[in-house]
């Protein structure tokens, strides 16, 4: 109690002296609002008695109204002063008010906007559903229904809202804008689809989901961005209500989840839809023009790169290349068609892994090589890639490994499993972005390693490595590894993809005696069952490889004769077939393509 006392003494010294409304303040508090009644009926008292004979009853009606105004005005003031605290808060929340209000105005005015647009808009809509939706409905719909078409599409006059919640900017470093905002849309529109001969409708459409528009690069002439790329942050909502034969029972989920599972496996992060702005030319004339004002190129000419994007490029960082030598990093630029050098990490390294996350890549544990000696590490790199310099940061895995698996999930890295060369391991670290720190997880069910890694709507999945055929999958959202189907073949350092309801295996080895394998192998997470795709024209392991697309791209590698590779092939998904692509400049295996872009 004296505590509070004495700081109230403190709050009430801060008053300016010279101040008289701070005075009389200061003053009114030390009264309670009970004094002032007495005070008043004390002044008419005191007029009585001492009122000169030469003041009139008008005079003492005035000077009595002037102490009731000023009684009330001391009351007012003691009022605010004893409830400052609420009055505080009451400004602030005004004040935000205000800046809401002015922010909805903006919001209001751009959906006003939309909905004038929006007749235009739904042409549009229309035609993509009919050309880009309708076939795929119709291939993963069972040919029992017969065919599916939509028959008649009106999306009606309520038009989509969006609701910005984020606008950063940042044109000197990243040269892009980032724009995040919520869609939300309650249709009144009808759509109808014809499912063989019978007529069926969509109606009460609903869409909630939060929707991600980055343009880059920034450039110095109109339209002032090369390109925009759309995704969602998060798995949107969409609902409808089915009319007609789509009251059967099955019709309308199978509907409602082709369609979601469409737009999680195209456009949900980290997938991604690009629209192509500014064409090639002027986005490289501006790009040479803004190199050379902020003295970053040292050359004009823009095909000697001075600043790195994930863009239309292919890292392949580290590895092994002939004479057991570490390899060079090197990048494939798909639009020339080229390889090009880039930044050496601080320890080159090989076994390891390479995460891209936020215009950056993290080169993560393996074995790198000082004086002629390998050693396992634990330690964490990263590059830039408007810098072109590698970056060691402070924090490492608890236990160093190498031939380990690693995904990255919800923003999280996960470092799975691999080899300290005392022991298999079975445990799993978790990395934080923003704190900088690693974490230990659930523990994978067996040790492995040299085992390959992929992600599919956020689950985690491992397959092969030295416990042979197997596959396990952890969900992060309820913290346990569950045992799935084995594969058909046993595979060490392989390498694995997930797009659509499919896992993708390539390459590997069950035994250096045994020859590498080159079939392909599907694994269909629906029927939980493993078959077998094309072969590669050249059996490899210890490769790397990426999904671009529909395209598995595969790099690198040795055959079961120990020769280093540098050819490439190309996967066609949809069509099982592989192609040769660009060799590398120069052979490489153990090597990492980082994961996520």
């Amino acid at each position: 109690m004296l505590e509070k006392d004495s700081e109230s003494k403190k709050e009430y010294s801060k008053i300016g002296e010279n101040n008289i409304t701070n005075l009389i303040v200061k003053r009114i508090n030390n009264y309670p609002w009970s004094i002032w009644p007495i005070m008043f009926l004390s002044l008419i008292g005191i007029f009585r008695i001492f009122t000169p004979k030469w003041l009139t009853l008008n005079e003492i009606s005035l000077m009595f109204l002037v102490t009731v105004i000023i009684l009330i005005i001391f009351t007012w003031l003691e009022r605010v002063l004893r409830n400052q605290e609420c009055n505080k808060i009451d400004i602030k929340l005004l004040q935000s008010l205000l800046t809401e209000n002015k922010k909805l105005k903006t919001i209001s005015l751009v959906n006003e906007i939309l909905k004038e647009l929006w007749p235009y808009g739904t042409e549009y809509v229309a035609s993509i559903i009919k050309q880009k939706i309708e076939p795929i409905i119709q291939k993963e719909l069972p040919s029992i229904v017969g065919n599916f078409k939509f028959d008649f599409i009106d999306l009606g006059t309520k038009s989509l809202q969006i609701y910005p919640t984020k606008c950063e900017v940042n044109a000197k470093n990243s040269d892009k804008m980032t724009i995040e905002m919520n869609l939300v849309y309650d249709g009144d529109g009808a759509i109808e689809v014809l499912i063989g001969k019978i007529l069926g409708g969509i109606e009460n459409i609903t869409f909630r989901g939060k929707i991600q528009l980055i343009f880059e690069p920034i450039i110095l002439k109109p339209p002032f961005f090369g390109e925009i790329k759309i995704t969602f942050i998060e798995i949107p909502i969409l609902n409808f209500k089915m009319t007609g034969l789509g009251k059967l029972p099955g019709i309308g989920e199978a509907v409602i989840n082709i369609i979601n599972d469409l737009i999680k496996s195209n456009i949900v992060y980290p997938k991604s839809v690009t629209i192509p702005i500014a064409n090639e030319k002027n986005i490289k004339q501006s790009l040479t023009i803004k190199n050379i004002r902020d003295g970053i190129a040292e050359e004009t000419e823009i095909k000697k790169l001075t600043a790195m994007t994930n863009v239309g490029r292919v890292f392949l960082l580290g590895g092994e290349s002939t004479n057991k030598k570490m390899a060079d990093n090197i990048f494939f630029d798909i639009k020339s068609n080229n390889y090009y050098n880039g930044p050496g990490m601080i320890r080159q390294r090989k076994k390891f892994n390479t995460i891209f996350y936020k215009d950056k890549i993290f080169g993560i544990g393996g074995i790198y090589e000082n004086k002629n000696q390998s050693y396992i590490t634990g330690s964490v790199e990263v590059l830039e890639l408007n810098k072109r310099r590698w970056k060691l940061l402070k924090t490492e895995l608890y236990i160093p490994r190498h031939s380990f698996g690693c995904e990255l999930i919800n923003d999280n890295v996960y470092a799975i499993g691999g080899d300290n060369t005392e022991k298999y391991l079975d445990t799993v670290e978790i990395f934080d972005f923003e704190k900088q720190k690693w974490y230990y997880s659930v523990s994978m069910i067996t040790s492995n390693t040299a085992f390959a890694s992929c992600t599919l709507n956020n689950i985690l999945y491992t397959i092969g490595g030295v416990n042979n055929s197997s596959l396990s999958f952890f969900d992060y959202r309820e913290g346990k590894w569950i045992l799935g189907e084995n594969m058909n073949d046993s595979r060490i350092y392989c390498t694995a993809h997930g797009i659509g309801n499919n896992i993708y295996v390539v390459g590997g080895y069950n035994d250096f005696n045994e020859p590498f394998k080159s079939k392909i192998e599907i694994y269909d997470i629906r029927n939980n069952k493993w078959r077998y795709g094309s072969s590669m024209s050249t059996a490899r392991a210890c490769h790397s490889s990426i999904i671009i697309g529909n395209i598995i791209q595969v790099y690198g590698g040795q055959t079961q004769n120990h020769e280093i590779l540098n050819s490439v092939e190309y996967y066609n998904i949809n069509k099982n077939i592989w192609i040769d692509g660009p060799k590398m400049s120069i052979p490489k295996t153990f090597l990492s393509i980082p994961k996520n872009y």
